[in-house]
C-alpha cells in the first residue's frame, strides 16, 4: 500500500524512516496513505489523531495493530455483556429487591437521587 501511495519501490522503505524527513513525503502525502490505512482495515476516523505522532511506516503499523487490537477488545466486552443478558432469567428476582417493593425503591432512588417519586 505505501508503495502504491509514495512510488517507492520496497526495498527502498525502511520501517524506521522519517516519512518526511527521509522519505520527502509531504503532510498532504502522509494524510492520503493515513485515510487509506484507515479504510483499508476498517478503522474509524478520530479527530485526536495527529500525523505528526506517526512519522514513520513503524508507526502507522503499530497504530494499526493497536487500533485493531482495541477493537477486539471491546468486541469481546460487548460479547461477554450479550451473552450475561441473554443467559439472565427475567422470572429470577434479584436478591436485593427480594426484601419487598419499598426497599426496591429506595434502593433505586438510592442510586439516582433526581427519580421523581411517581415513576416508581
Amino acid at each position: 500500500m505505501i508503495t502504491e501511495k509514495t512510488g517507492y519501490p520496497k526495498d527502498m522503505l525502511e520501517l524506521d524512516l522519517d516519512m518526511e524527513a527521509d522519505l520527502g513525503i509531504d503532510t498532504v502525502k502522509q494524510a492520503e496513505l493515513f485515510a487509506a490505512i484507515r479504510e483499508h482495515y476498517s478503522i474509524p476516523r478520530r479527530d485526536n489523531v495527529a500525523l505528526k505522532d506517526y512519522p514513520t511506516i513503524r508507526h502507522c503499523i503499530r497504530f494499526v495493530m493497536d487500533e485493531k487490537a482495541q477493537s477486539a477488545s471491546g468486541k469481546s466486552q460487548v460479547t461477554e455483556q450479550q451473552s450475561q443478558v441473554t443467559s439472565h432469567n427475567p422470572l429470577e428476582v434479584p436478591s436485593q429487591m427480594a426484601s419487598g417493593p419499598q426497599t426496591a425503591r429506595s434502593q433505586v432512588r438510592n442510586c439516582n437521587p433526581n427519580l421523581k417519586p411517581g415513576i416508581l
